[in-house]
């Protein structure tokens, strides 16, 4: 079932536990702010990505091919150049 709800994004930081709670149940919720929509929160069901747990929370970058923090942060470097761009 699918039901679609809209609220305020103050309203959805006060009850975000239930809203995440609704939308793993189907429930669609867009939070607005200024009455303009700005994001959806949808529940993930069976087929929700997990992350593999590493030490010290952090959490490993899929898609980077990083595999350690020195190469994760190693990027770092060459994301300043784009912004500054240098690159």
């Amino acid at each position: 079932m699918n039901v679609t709800t809209t609220i305020n994004i103050h309203a959805a930081k006060t009850h975000l536990s239930r809203l995440a709670e609704e939308a793993a149940q189907g429930s669609i919720i867009i939070i607005a702010k200024n009455g303009k929509p700005i994001a959806k929160l949808v529940g993930l069901g069976d087929a929700g990505p997990t992350l593999p747990r590493i030490g010290f929370g952090l959490a490993y970058a899929t898609g980077t091919g990083a595999t350690t923090l020195e190469a994760f942060n190693a990027d770092d470097d060459d994301i300043a150049a784009l912004f500054e761009g240098t690159a």
